[in-house]
């Protein structure tokens, strides 16, 4: 049975074969899309003064023809098949019957041949910023203007898929109509995809990187090519060969597999750790249970862990909190020594410790500071795993058991924020866990990356004209450091005398149970501030201490 736009069409095509056909008002509509010179000729039958001759006519017979024929098309476009386009497209076997638009381009040339029509059928393009405000990806996305990069494309992988919502975009989506991809919103991009694959790609190093995008069975990984034998910088003498993603070009690779022989074996290593949580995690849980019910509000916990070597920082944390008023009764510390156990409830911070049992335990499901760092190290979130939130459900919860069954890969490659990383990106593209990484250049969260790198930044938040919630002193080499760091930002709270000492060489008695004795003696209530470095950022200008960096200019 044949479609309402075929019976239609043949029906204006036979019309158009007789002599006498006459274009009355009632056509004005079609009438007056035509180019001027042939509504002129369809209304007088005359160009220019002069009586036109049986080719001129034709001419605007045919024009007139095809919009009819595309009127028709819209009038039927809900019901008709894929097919039926072809063939409005193709026109039929003639050359006479083929359509044209005059509100489109006129081209029939396809922006990708037959044989990806399988993958590709349309493409356009949508501002990258707008199109990451639309469905906040997640990742953190850098403001693109000027970058080379301000906008991100869409390829359709079906005609379905383009939209609709304008004739003259869904023609310039799949036809190359000459004047470029076409620029859309995000909305009407989108209107039409039931599904959509997001792939982060750049070129950090500005090599000579190609892309291939291959039609087969799906995969969510990208699989990376170098002209590299695996064991030094690129060298294009040599072929193409898979690498690991982490392979730099200068020829180092960030990921690497554990070693299982030899005596520093890390897969052992994390075996024997592995072993003594296996047989005390049930017990743990059920004592640190009746802890957590104490300490949450509002079903939410703030949990810190820390040793005796990084303990002045925890009482810097708790000195600076209570100097400005915060509740502090939501923390739980888990400490991992006697001594800074003692330090911790000597701030009257909430703690959880097992001397025998060693424990070593909206939509967003976690959220991260962003690490300030875009290296392949870190890609594709750069999430700073000092500071987090994490959302308590299955696939977070999965997501912290499986860091714990990776912690070979911890020790192998010295960093628990590498294998983090990795996954986060995993979780999120194998169980849909949701991650989101604010912004480096978000106000709320800053750290080193700004303290070292941000200079203006730094200016604003030390004269409070930045929405600031929490500073993390992350890219800093070691705890001296860090601690002048604070001096001269005016954000260390802690007495000298309370500086890598225990509770008992603090106080000169053993520490009272259930009393904050340390609090009075090691807090101060104001900033305890000293100039260090001029060439780093302080709350009052050190000009006259000496640089710490190469650069040697002063932060004032």
């Amino acid at each position: 049975m044949g479609s309402p736009l075929a019976a239609r069409r043949s029906s204006l095509i036979a019309h158009r074969s007789s002599p006498s056909t006459l274009i009355n008002d009632s056509m004005r509509p079609t009438r007056d899309k035509l180019p001027t010179s042939n509504r002129r000729l369809v209304r007088s039958g005359r160009v220019g003064g002069e009586i036109a001759n049986d080719a001129e006519c034709e001419e605007a017979r045919k024009k007139w023809i095809e919009l009819r024929v595309l009127e028709e098309l819209q009038k039927y476009k809900d019901t008709l098949t894929p097919e039926d386009f072809s063939a409005a497209s193709d026109g039929g076997s003639s050359e006479e019957e083929s359509i044209s638009d005059p509100n489109q381009s006129e081209s029939k040339v396809k922006r990708f041949p037959d044989t990806m029509q399988r993958f590709a059928r349309g493409i356009a393009r949508i501002n990258k910023d707008e199109l990451n405000d639309q469905f906040d990806f997640g990742n953190p996305v850098e403001k693109s203007d000027g970058t080379g990069d301000e906008d991100a494309i869409i390829i359709y992988n079906d005609w379905k898929a383009m939209p609709t919502s304008d004739k003259g975009i869904s023609h310039a989506v799949e036809y190359n109509d000459g004047r470029g991809i076409p620029l859309l919103d995000a909305k009407t991009a989108t209107e039409n995809c039931d599904g959509m694959n997001v792939i982060f790609t750049g070129n950090p190093e500005n090599r000579a990187q190609c892309t291939a995008i291959i039609g087969n069975y799906e995969s969510y990984h990208i699989q990376r090519w170098m002209r590299t034998d695996g064991s030094g910088p690129i060298d294009h003498n040599l072929p193409l060969a898979l690498v690991s993603r982490g392979f730099a070009p200068r020829g180092k690779s960030n990921f690497y597999a554990p070693p299982y022989d030899g005596k520093q074996s890390q897969v052992k290593r994390h075996w024997k750790g592995l072993l003594t949580f296996l047989q005390n995690v049930d017990a743990v849980l059920h004592d640190l249970e009746p802890v957590l019910k104490k300490v949450a509000r509002n079903n939410a916990v703030v949990v810190l862990t820390c040793n005796h070597g990084q303990s002045e920082l925890l009482v810097n944390f708790a000195c600076s909190s209570r100097s400005r008023g915060i509740d502090l009764g939501h923390v739980l510390v888990f400490p991992t020594d006697k001594e800074t156990l003692e330090l911790a409830e000597g701030l009257g911070l909430a703690t959880f410790y097992d001397e025998k049992k060693e424990p070593s335990i909206q939509h967003f499901d976690v959220l991260f500071q962003h690490d300030g760092s875009n290296t392949i190290r870190y890609a594709p979130y750069s999430a700073n795993s000092g500071f987090y939130y994490v959302r308590a459900n299955k696939r977070s919860q999965y997501l912290f058991t499986s860091l714990l069954y990776h912690s070979d890969l911890i020790l192998t490659w010295d960093s628990h924020q590498q294998a983090l990383v990795q996954l986060l990106s995993e979780h999120s593209s194998l169980f849909g866990l949701n991650v989101k990484v604010f912004s480096r250049d978000t106000e709320m969260f800053p750290g080193g990356f700004h303290y070292h790198q941000r200079h203006s930044f730094m200016k604003k938040m030390l004269k409070g004209e930045t929405d600031t919630y929490l500073f993390h002193m992350s890219w800093t080499s070691n705890k001296k450091d860090k601690l002048l760091f604070f001096r001269q930002l005016g954000e260390w709270y802690v007495e000298e005398k309370c500086i890598g000492a225990s509770a008992t060489d603090i106080l000169g008695i053993s520490l009272p149970k259930g009393e904050a004795a340390l609090v009075t003696t090691c807090c101060s209530a104001k900033p305890l501030f000293s100039c260090h470095y001029k060439d780093k950022p302080s709350i009052l200008p050190c000009t006259d201490s000496q640089t710490i960096d190469k650069a040697n200019r002063s932060f004032w």
